[in-house]
This record gives structure tokens, sequence and C-alpha cells, in this order.
């Protein structure tokens, strides 16, 4: 595997861990919890913060333990 390929797949590790972070964080925050206790259900922005993450953790990670 090329080193630049090798640093792509790091950086996509990364950055999907770091949104899985973010959107749990947005998970937990007042309004959020506010809206949720109303009836309301997860926002939009945690579910895209929580798809793209797993999608880049998930890309990283079989790229990079793969044989």
């Amino acid at each position: 595997m090329a080193k630049g390929a090798r640093n792509l797949l790091v950086v996509f590790l990364i950055v999907g861990i770091a949104l899985i972070f973010w959107g749990v964080q947005e998970y937990g925050l007042f309004g959020n919890k506010l809206v949720r206790s109303l009836g309301g259900g997860i926002s939009n922005k945690v579910m895209i913060l929580w798809i793209s993450g797993g999608a880049l953790t998930l890309l990283g990670a079989l790229g990079l333990f793969k044989k």
C-alpha cells in the first residue's frame, strides 16, 4: 500500500472517531434532551454525525487492517 493511501486511511479513522464522539456530545445536550423528553426522536444532526462517523471509521479500519 502506498504511503499516501495509508495516511489517508489514518485520517479517515481519526475523523470518523471524532465525528462519533461529537454526535455523542450533541445527543447529551440540554436542548436535545428536552426534545426527546417531549416525544421527539433523535435529531437529524446527531444521526448524520453517527452515520458518517461510523462509515469513515469502518472505511479507515478496514483499509488499515486488511491483509
